[in-house]
């Protein structure tokens, strides 16, 4: 069954905290802590520990569309050594990132989305399917994300649901433009579909909450499809 994840952003970790309470409680919650100013990693716990079990720790990279300024390799170590003793419901990293930390900090123990995000250059299928390739077996879930510039290349992204066990991978495109390719992914087998909370869309074609959860809910009609 797919789950619903809200995304959520702040300036301050207070300010991302203070938006827990206006989330279904049936919703994951991905903590976009690349939106926090001069982010402390040690305060992660402190404010989300009572939430672990619904929590998706994401840390993005600018190059893959993360919001930070001051992005810090040595935070992303950080929040992975502090997460093994959470034990988050997922972790997000990024596959370069992950090459890079990979001497430096073990992962085992997280369960993890290895994810790739295409925002500034134009994938091939060949890449696609490299990634698929490298990383099925060393992830929960694979996710992978692109910036279309026209149907063809949002349709290869999707048509990567064909070759991949159904549940395992999280593909779709960005902006409004693509935005049917978020809840095709949800038919197509996708485990999650990302939203935000009303009036605060992160990126452009994510749904609102309850949006996706009247889609769901609709989808329930035809049981195989969810």
């Amino acid at each position: 069954m797919v789950r619903i994840v809200v995304s959520l952003l702040g300036n301050t970790i207070e300010e991302m905290y203070k938006k827990i309470s206006r989330t279904n409680e049936n919703s994951l919650l991905e903590l976009r802590l690349d939106s926090i100013k001069s982010l402390n990693p040690k305060d992660v716990p402190s404010y989300f520990s009572s939430v672990m079990d619904r929590a998706i720790i994401t840390y993005r990279s600018p190059s893959e569309g993360g919001m930070s300024k001051d992005y810090k390799i040595t935070n992303l170590i950080q929040l992975i050594e502090l997460m093994k003793d959470y034990h988050p419901y997922l972790f997000d990293i990024e596959a370069e990132s992950l090459k890079k930390i990979s001497n430096s900090v073990d992962t085992s123990g997280l369960n993890m989305i290895i994810s790739t995000h295409y925002i500034f250059t134009k994938p091939t299928a060949q890449d696609l399917n490299s990634f698929i390739s490298e990383y099925k077996d060393k992830a929960k879930y694979l996710k992978i994300v692109n910036n279309p510039e026209n149907i063809t290349e949002a349709l290869m992204v999707l048509s990567l649901y064909s070759g991949i066990e159904k549940g395992k991978l999280i593909a779709f495109s960005i902006g409004d433009k693509w935005s049917f390719t978020r809840y095709l992914s949800v038919v197509l087998g996708s485990p999650l579909i990302y939203t935000h909370l009303k009036n605060e869309r992160v990126v452009e074609g994510m749904p609102e909450e309850y949006e996706a959860y009247e889609f769901v809910k609709f989808l329930k009609n035809w049981p195989s499809m969810v």
